[in-house]
């Protein structure tokens, strides 16, 4: 999707005012001699997912690639099987160190660039913001969003103009729903729900490379069958990779069905943030339940297209395990309820939370034993 204007940093553009032309979105129409662009806002729900980043990851891809869909930019980059906690029930991490998500991106037709400062590990400095803000000016002349964090909200959101006259920042999160600004200045350093807070930055940047692989499952010759079954392959693989702890560690955290395990162990122990645990829940009810539309609607194609009936049979068997496991991780969601949350010490919702996510495992590690035989079926 692009801008309806061009524009780079030193071009002269016209006039300096943003309108709107009754279209889909909002449209930038030239200014000044300071660079600026404003490229149209995506159209979405922020409701749909509440893994903030995971949502403004797939608006960002949209730019690039119009026809994904949100079930499909959730299973093909990872984010509907991230699971991460430690025993004390700490906020999910869903980039940790960037390997398995630049992976799928890659896969995808994307190249990933990010940086950080005082987040991920990463020190602040002070040419941070301008950093920053120079890989967000290419990008967006690019035609690409930018994934940026804490903008109008203390959560993900996405970055679609800039404006170095007014020194303004287009951003867009679930706050911002309809649009907002962003001073420079206020860049990296708003504070955390009204709290001050240390400068902290995150931006991450998509680079559109020259093609994008089959994700439609009705595909009508070898060429797209064989990109789909590939695409389909590596991530699967890097969906099993989530699932089996090859992520980020820090910090103690473990990830996929050992989560799954030391979050138990946090209810067993009493030690389950009684907020985080209903914020977690929320994160990962909200990403999975995409991952049942996902492998049914990937079990219908179209009669005249390419037949695969024993991977159309693992995608309804994956369907029907994960929604078995949606079910469980609903309940949990039920008994502690976002943003309230509930006592995790208190000895009936403990137990309780005990044998739901116990349900969950055992659903999970079927699931992943799914994964293992569609990709073994792919290979």
């Amino acid at each position: 999707m692009s801008s309806l204007r061009e524009g780079r940093m030193g071009e002269s553009l016209v006039n300096g005012n943003t309108v709107n032309t009754g279209g889909s979105g909002d449209h930038a129409r030239a200014a000044g001699a300071a660079g600026k662009k404003i490229l149209e806002r995506q159209r979405f729900n922020w409701n749909d997912c509440y893994n903030s980043f995971a949502l403004a990851l797939y608006g960002a891809m949209k730019y690039g690639n119009p026809s994904i869909t949100l079930p499909q930019a959730l299973v093909y980059t990872g984010q509907a099987f991230v699971i991460n906690t430690d025993t004390n029930v700490m906020p999910m991490d869903v980039f940790g160190d960037g390997s398995l998500l630049r992976a799928a991106l890659h896969n995808l037709g994307f190249d990933m660039e990010m940086f950080a400062a005082n987040m991920y590990g990463r020190d602040w400095n002070e040419t941070a913001v301008e950093q920053a803000l120079d890989m967000i000016r290419k990008s967006i002349d690019r035609g690409i969003a930018v994934v940026g964090f804490n903008l109008d909200n203390y959560e993900h959101g996405l970055i679609y103009g800039y404006d170095d006259e007014r020194n303004m920042l287009n951003v867009h999160d679930i706050n911002a729903r309809s649009g907002g600004e962003l001073a420079y200045e206020a860049f990296g350093r708003r504070s955390r729900n009204g709290t001050p807070i240390d400068p902290e930055l995150f931006v991450l940047v998509l680079k559109a490379r020259d093609a994008f692989p089959q994700l439609n499952v009705s595909r009508y010759n070898d060429k797209d069958d064989t990109s789909y079954r590939k695409t389909l392959h590596t991530a699967l693989s890097l969906a099993i990779r989530h699932i089996e702890d090859d992520g980020e560690k820090r910090n103690g955290r473990r990830n996929g069905i050992a989560a799954i395990d030391a979050w138990i162990q946090a209810f067993e122990a009493g030690t389950a943030h009684r907020f985080f645990t209903s914020y977690n829940l929320l994160w990962v009810t909200s990403s999975r339940q995409h991952l049942i539309p996902f492998f049914t609607q990937s079990a219908i194609t179209h009669c005249m297209a390419i037949q695969d009936r024993a991977l159309q049979q693992m995608m309804l068997k994956a369907a029907d395990v994960y929604l078995s496991s949606y079910g469980a991780w609903l309940g949990l969601r039920d008994l502690f309820p976002f943003p309230k949350g509930a006592d995790t010490t208190d000895p009936h919702l403990r137990s309780e939370a005990v044998r739901l996510l116990r349900e969950a495992r055992e659903a999970e590690t079927a699931g992943l034993a799914v994964l293992h035989d569609m990709v073994r079926h792919l290979s």
